[in-house]
């Protein structure tokens, strides 16, 4: 149902989607530093964005 790829600086990604108004979701994965963003593309397929942890991501903490 989706298919996952590793990507780097996640904050100026973030900053691009918002810039193009792309809807995204962000997750921590629990016990590692890995920083998680999730977009469907044009036919509706999710795509993962892995990123090592480069930022502050315990905002992320509140919405497990």
């Amino acid at each position: 149902d989706h298919f996952a790829v590793r990507g780097q600086g996640s904050q100026e990604f973030i900053e691009r989607l918002k810039k193009k108004n792309i809807e995204f979701d962000e997750r921590r994965v629990p016990d590692q530093q890995i920083h998680q963003i999730f977009i469907k593309d044009p036919d509706g397929i999710i795509v993962e964005i892995n990123f090592d942890k480069e930022m502050d991501v315990s905002h992320l903490d509140s919405r497990q």
